[in-house]
C-alpha cells in the first residue's frame, strides 16, 4: 500500500499522481533548447538554477495562458511595508481561514490589519516615539 494516497484500501491512488498536468513541448524562448517538461497541478512547484539557464523563460514564455499558474517572482513587491507574496497572489485569505478553522477562531485574529494586530503597534511591527526637541525612538 502506498503512503500518503487518497482512498481506502491497497488500490490508494497517490495524491501527486491524483492531478493532471502542465504540458510544455518543445521550449525553444531564449536559452531553452527543445525542453519538454510535465509539471504536476495544484502543487507547489519551484524552479531554480544558475543565471541564464531559462528559469524565467520556461514560466513566463513558455506556459500555456490560462493554466492557473501563480508565479511569485523576484520583482519588488509594491505597496506598504505590510504587503508580501502571500497578499499578491491571493493565498493570505485561504490560509488566514484555514488557522481560524484548524483553531475555532475568526480569521481576522491571523491578520496583522486588523483583529490580530498588535494592540501597541496595531500591526506596524514598532512604535515610534515622538521625544519632542530631541531625536524620536522606534521600539520593535
Amino acid at each position: 500500500m502506498q503512503q500518503g494516497g487518497v482512498g481506502q484500501g491497497p488500490e490508494r491512488v497517490h495524491v501527486a499522481d491524483s492531478h493532471k498536468k502542465i504540458r510544455v513541448v518543445g521550449a525553444r524562448e531564449n536559452n531553452l533548447q527543445g525542453l519538454d517538461v510535465e509539471l504536476p497541478k495544484r502543487r507547489l512547484t519551484v524552479f531554480t538554477g544558475v543565471s541564464g539557464s531559462g528559469k524565467s523563460s520556461l514560466v513566463h514564455a513558455s506556459i500555456p495562458a490560462g493554466e492557473g499558474v501563480v508565479s511569485i517572482d523576484q520583482s519588488p513587491i509594491r505597496g506598504t511595508r505590510r504587503s508580501s507574496p502571500a497578499t499578491y497572489t491571493g493565498l493570505s485569505a485561504p490560509i488566514r481561514k484555514a488557522f481560524a478553522k484548524a483553531n475555532g477562531v475568526k480569521p481576522a485574529l491571523f491578520s496583522a490589519n486588523s483583529e490580530g494586530a498588535c494592540p501597541n503597534c496595531k500591526g506596524a511591527g514598532a512604535v515610534h516615539t515622538d521625544l519632542g526637541m530631541m531625536a524620536g525612538v522606534t521600539s520593535v
